[in-house]
């Protein structure tokens, strides 16, 4: 299974922090909209968005974690489904906001996405999507087909999207500490263990 944040797990609480506040950036543009998580995974961003979405749908690949997060994190203005991000079955113009956090660094073909994101935004519509810069990259993820610098995220996005804006997210000093700590530790484990 790919890499997942599990906000109960200790080992990953650091990394979903970082999730997290993506998706609390997010609050103000959902509100009253109707709203596509797009790898919503373990479901709690997309619960958060629910707070103020008119409607939102969660979406990803793996039936497990889409059966997980639909017992754990419930509103009667939220409902989750099994798809393929490339393969999203949605009439044209059916969202006024598609999330898509921390997702498209795992997509093969990440342009069958942003084809299909374009067609079913309503034509004022908007992606919100995050994504590890390649230059800051703390670990070379072995699920990340692809990360990008924030030039080459531009020249993507572009070619699907009229107006395109970056904003970026900074780690603390002790975030940065902690991840160094965390690949140390890593590479020393992998000298013993590799995959």
């Amino acid at each position: 299974m790919a890499e997942r944040i599990n906000p109960e797990n200790p080992t990953t609480r650091p990394s979903y922090w970082q999730h997290y506040v993506v998706y609390e950036y997010a609050l103000p543009y959902v509100t009253d909209k109707i709203v596509l998580d797009a790898g919503c995974g373990e479901g709690y961003g997309t619960y958060l968005l629910a707070q103020s979405a008119q409607k939102i749908i969660g979406v990803d690949y793996a039936k497990k974690v889409i059966k997980k997060a639909a017992s754990k994190y419930r509103k009667p203005n939220l409902t989750y489904k099994v798809m393929d991000l490339t393969n999203l079955f949605y009439e044209d113009s059916s969202f006024d906001i598609i999330c898509c956090f921390q997702v498209i660094e795992h997509l093969r073909h990440p342009e069958r996405f942003l084809l299909i994101a374009q067609r079913i935004l309503k034509p004022s519509g908007m992606l919100l999507l995050s994504t590890p810069n390649r230059l800051t990259s703390a670990f070379d993820w072995p699920y990340h087909f692809r990360e990008y610098t924030v030039q080459e995220l531009t020249e993507l996005l572009e070619r699907f999207f009229p107006f395109v804006k970056l904003n970026a997210l900074h780690v603390s000093k002790e975030m940065k500490t902690f991840r160094a700590i965390q690949a140390q530790s890593g590479e020393r484990v992998l000298q013993f263990a590799p995959f």
